[in-house]
């Protein structure tokens, strides 16, 4: 799932793939896996990025499941 950077987002609230793991003390096998489960990011390959306004909207869905 992509989103928008545009989409009202501050440029602090937009982190790395680095910064997520870190965050969220997750490996970044971890975060491929939450990507390929649908957590939303932007970007390709080395240049991934994500939201930590989306991340937290994801993640507050997944413990609703």
């Amino acid at each position: 799932m992509y989103f928008s950077i545009y989409g009202g987002g501050r440029i602090g609230d937009i982190i790395d793939e680095k910064q997520l793991c870190e965050w969220l003390n997750i490996s970044t096998v971890t975060a491929w896996r939450w990507r390929k489960a649908g957590m939303p990011y932007m970007g390709k390959k080395k240049s991934i990025r994500y939201s930590k306004k989306e991340i937290e909207k994801w993640l507050k869905l997944q413990s609703k499941k």
